[in-house]
C-alpha cells in the first residue's frame, strides 16, 4: 500500500481540505462571473450604441420634418424661396373687388 497517500499524515485535514476546495471553486466562480460581466458590458456597449443610433435617427427625422413644414408654411403664405408672387386685393370703379397678382 505505498501507492496511498494518507492525506492526514502530510498536515492537511478537513479545514484545509475545504479551504482548498473553497478556493478553487471561489476562483472558478469569480472567473464565470467576470466572463459573465464581460458579456453583459459587451450587450450595454452594443445597446448603448442602438439608443445613440436611435437618437442620431430621430435628429435627421426631426430636421426632415421641421424642413418639411416649413416649405409647406412657405408655399402656404406664398413666400417660399423662389417665388415672388404677392396678391393683392384691388378695388374697382365698379366697386368689386379683384385679385391681382404681382409677378416680378
Amino acid at each position: 500500500m505505498a501507492d496511498e497517500v494518507d492525506i492526514g499524515t502530510k498536515g492537511w485535514g478537513i479545514k484545509e481540505i475545504g479551504a482548498f476546495l473553497l478556493e478553487g471553486l471561489s476562483r472558478i466562480l469569480i472567473g464565470r462571473v467576470d466572463e459573465h460581466a464581460a458579456e453583459l458590458d459587451k450587450r450595454f456597449q452594443t445597446f448603448e450604441l442602438e439608443v445613440d443610433q436611435y437618437i442620431a435617427q430621430d435628429a435627421i427625422w426631426k430636421a426632415d420634418i421641421e424642413r418639411k413644414m416649413d416649405l409647406i408654411l412657405g408655399l402656404l403664405t406664398n413666400e417660399y424661396e423662389g417665388n415672388s408672387e404677392s396678391e393683392d386685393v384691388v378695388e374697382d370703379e365698379d366697386g368689386v373687388d379683384d385679385l391681382m397678382t404681382d409677378r416680378g
